[in-house]
């Protein structure tokens, strides 16, 4: 565990992510605070819409668990992907 300069020591937290498929963060990010470790949540979650935008389907959940070093669960992101009534269904080519 790092110290920061005002001597706290940073904290690790993991981030398992869950598309239908189970992905327990193993190794985990050092960061100051909670704040921090909800920005990193939002920037995990971007990264996976990103990767995933064309594979997107309706009524399907994705969620990141945020977690402790002790396994203590700190907050949850839910993504539902739902279709508008709107497109009838149809899916992006």
């Amino acid at each position: 565990m790092r110290s920061l300069s005002n001597g706290r020591a940073m904290a690790r937290y993991f981030f398992d992510f869950d598309n239908g498929v189970s992905s327990p963060d193993a190794t985990g990010v050092e960061l100051a605070n909670l704040g921090e470790a909800q920005l990193e949540a939002s920037r995990v979650a971007g990264r996976a819409l990103l990767a995933a935008s064309r594979g997107l389907r309706a009524a399907q959940a994705w969620s990141i668990t945020a977690r402790d070093d002790r396994g203590l669960i700190l907050f949850m992101l839910k993504l539902w992907v739902e279709d508008a009534p709107s497109t009838g269904g149809l899916q992006a080519p």
